[in-house]
């Protein structure tokens, strides 16, 4: 097998029973591929399964979850989960900045730093902490520098490398690495791919999330957006393109927002090399 970056995955929780089970199923099958982590994104709407039991249903398929806690959570709430991490042997999470509309009054923090902060004065270097950088910025911040600005202030408080949004340009990852190490960030920034399934998906989660849609690749989707077949086969030419000049350029890690979908995530893994 030639040389490949280490590779990590991130599940969605699910909101229906049928979702639950596709989500175990795309486990199952993934579980070949020996990812170094997986992460489940944090929700409060999952399928009568709270964040916690999701995590330990995965640990029967991977040796390392992680999960992902919000600085927008109340603080008792923050201590009983890292509290329950270490107890079952967690010593990996993600911190996020979390959704700030309707932002409660118990809400610890809007600021990812104070919560890596807090984590390693009650806890020390316990937990490996991951954060979130962003290629096109982050939409709640007004400008590429300013963003920039509060990465370094999540690194300096204590992270310990970082997962990118979800880029369809290998530039806009390497203008971010530049900027970051100019500004004396040392951490590892992986980047991460999301697979494309749908037009609609693709556009509606990059609205959310403030993620650039190559003109190019908006275009072709629009012609193909009434045959799933053709998109999914335009969407893993895409990603196997990305990530070929990712890794040609020497990344060592990537990170796949697999969205529960287990074909076109394995047939990615399949043409990189990671399945046999």
């Amino acid at each position: 097998m030639k040389n490949l970056p280490n590779i990590s995955f991130e599940f969605s929780p699910p909101k229906t029973y049928y979702g639950f089970l596709k989500m175990l199923q795309t486990q199952k099958e993934l579980a070949c591929v020996l990812p170094r982590f997986v992460s489940i994104t944090y929700s409060r709407s999952s399928f009568k399964r709270n964040q916690l039991d999701l995590i330990v249903s995965m640990k029967r398929f991977f040796n390392s979850v992680v999960p992902h806690i919000l600085c927008t959570s109340p603080k008792q709430e923050l201590m009983k989960e890292l509290s329950f991490y270490k107890a079952v042997g967690i010593r990996h999470v993600v911190v996020l900045k979390g959704d700030t509309p309707g932002l409660k009054e118990d809400s610890f923090s809007t600021d990812a730093s104070d919560l890596v902060r807090l984590i390693r004065s009650v806890h020390g270097e316990l937990f490996y902490i991951d954060v979130a950088a962003y290629p096109e910025g982050h939409p709640g911040n007004p400008s590429i520098l300013k963003d920039i600005k509060s990465f370094v202030r999540k690194v300096e408080a204590g992270a310990d490398s970082a997962i990118t949004q979800y880029t369809y340009s290998a530039d806009s990852y390497y203008k971010l690495l530049e900027d970051a190490y100019k500004l004396g960030v040392k951490i590892p920034i992986t980047p991460g791919i999301m697979p494309i399934v749908s037009y609609d998906k693709l556009v509606y989660f990059s609205d959310l999330c403030g993620a650039d849609i190559p003109y190019w690749i908006v275009k072709r989707l629009k012609t193909l957006k009434d045959r799933s077949c053709s998109v999914l086969e335009f969407g893993v030419d895409v990603i196997l393109k990305l990530c070929e000049n990712l890794i040609s350029l020497g990344v060592s890690d990537l990170h796949i927002y697999t969205l529960n979908e287990c074909a076109v995530v394995k047939t990615i893994c399949k043409h990189l090399g990671y399945i046999q």
